[in-house]
């Protein structure tokens, strides 16, 4: 998944916030595809990524401005579980 692409997808459900939109859509994007590319090169080794991928981040911001819902429509986009 390209970042543009799910840049695009949240677009289409979110008004405004442009800036947390495109900088969660870079992140994730790189962490998902990150993951994805260190389990096709290391298979049977040892993983030696732990410790080097942020697995959480924290959106900060007033009550009402979409925090949750923006989480929760990448995770739905990815195909992962919304905690």
């Amino acid at each position: 998944m390209k970042p543009e692409e799910l840049l695009a997808y949240l677009d289409q459900y979110v008004i405004k916030q442009d800036d947390a939109k495109a900088i969660l859509a870079t992140k994730i994007c790189t962490h998902y595809n990150r993951i994805k590319f260190q389990k096709r090169v290391e298979r049977g080794r040892a993983n030696q990524t732990v410790g080097r991928i942020k697995n959480n981040i924290i959106l900060i911001g007033p009550t009402g401005v979409g925090k949750t819902y923006l989480i929760k429509l990448i995770a739905q986009k990815i195909g992962v579980p919304f905690c």
